[in-house]
Order: C-alpha cells, then sequence, then structure tokens
C-alpha cells in the first residue's frame, strides 16, 4: 500500500481505488473542508460573524426538516443573556439587581 500512495496524493488514491471497487474516501484537513464550497451549500458549514471574534466558519445543520429551520448565531458574550436567563428561571428584577450588586453574576 505503501508503494501505491507514496507517488500520489490522496484525491488521486481515492479515484484510482474507486474505480476498482474498493469503498474509500479521502481525509480532508480542516483547510480543505474549509475551502469546499457544496459543504456551505448543503448547509454542513456555516459563516458566522461575531463582534469580538469577527468572521468564522462553524457547523450548521445539513438535514433539512419540513417544521424546523436553524437560526444561526454567534454564541452571546460572557454575561450578555444573564438577564434573560435568570428572568426565564423565575428571578425577579429585584432579585437580579442584588445579584448584580453582590457580584453573583455579571
Amino acid at each position: 500500500m505503501e508503494e501505491f500512495t507514496i507517488t500520489r496524493d490522496k484525491i488521486e488514491c481515492v479515484n484510482i481505488l474507486s474505480k476498482a471497487g474498493v469503498p474509500c474516501g479521502p481525509v480532508l484537513n480542516w483547510k480543505e473542508i474549509k475551502a469546499d464550497e457544496s459543504l456551505y451549500k448543503c448547509g454542513t458549514l456555516v459563516k458566522m460573524t461575531a463582534p469580538q471574534r469577527g468572521e468564522y466558519v462553524t457547523i450548521g445543520c445539513p438535514p433539512k426538516f419540513s417544521n424546523f429551520a436553524p437560526d444561526y448565531r454567534p454564541a452571546p458574550a460572557l454575561g450578555e443573556n444573564t438577564d434573560e436567563i435568570l428572568t426565564s428561571l423565575g428571578y425577579t428584577a429585584d432579585q437580579i439587581a442584588k445579584m448584580k450588586a453582590d457580584k453573583v453574576c455579571g
């Protein structure tokens, strides 16, 4: 196998082996994966933009469902949604303000 692969790149090896009926596929690195436009078209990869990070690529949701469309957005910054989370857990505005004053949360 080493003699066969040493003079060929992975794509050439896959093409030759596939034609011979050998089930195989290339192992791509992240740079190669990010450059594959078909992965963006099918939703496997998604380009995102975050205030502190700028543009980056993340994993999407390639399966398509009739009653579900993914909402892609960057993760909140530390403390950005504290009030929303604490409110959803039943804390009042006064309790949240006290926790912030006591430096329990940001």
